[in-house]
């Protein structure tokens, strides 16, 4: 079991490194508030400190969003763990995806990067955010992974409701 989780462990500790290593160097090249354009006006480095949810929303709810954070880690810690014994659970996940690969690292990421914008909220009070497109709002290198990971696991559990609707047309 500990040896079949070993590479998703290592890709959550990799994210949280990655997260924090970004973090401390955004810390010291640049102010807070201060933008320093890398391609144009299209993408800029830009600090900012983030105490609320996503997009900044509810900034005075900060310690709301670090209980509802740690929440939804433990959950996912305890999807992984089913997802290690190889236990159709929950049960509206099929086994099937439950023992695949990309069901674990989709989780992977999201703890990885979960945890780290937890540290950033146990640490210092907000998130560090610092990635800027400027038709978006600012984000890090967590955001980024809890992204993927959500999105990789919406597309593994609504592909085969996809794939079967197709055949039924047909």
């Amino acid at each position: 079991m500990i040896k079949d989780s070993l590479p998703y462990l290592a890709m959550v500790g990799g994210v949280i490194f990655l997260d924090r290593l970004t973090k401390y160097l955004t810390k010291d090249a640049l102010t807070i508030g201060e933008s320093r354009p890398v391609i144009g006006e299209i993408f800029s480095l830009t600090r900012i400190q983030n105490p609320g949810g996503i997009f900044g929303l509810f900034p005075q709810r900060g310690n709301l969003f670090l209980i509802f954070s740690l929440v939804v880690l433990i959950g996912v810690v305890i999807l992984i763990l089913g997802a290690a014994r190889k236990e159709p659970w929950p049960t509206f996940v099929p086994t099937q995806l439950l023992i695949g690969k990309s069901y674990r690292i989709g989780l992977a990421l999201i703890l990885g990067g979960g945890t780290g914008n937890v540290i950033d909220r146990i640490k210092w009070g907000y998130v560090l955010d610092f990635f800027d497109l400027h038709f978006w709002p600012v984000f890090n290198v967590a955001d980024i992974s809890v992204t993927i990971g959500v999105g990789l696991l919406i597309l593994l559990l609504l592909w085969p409701a996809v794939l079967q609707h197709n055949k039924e047309e047909k």
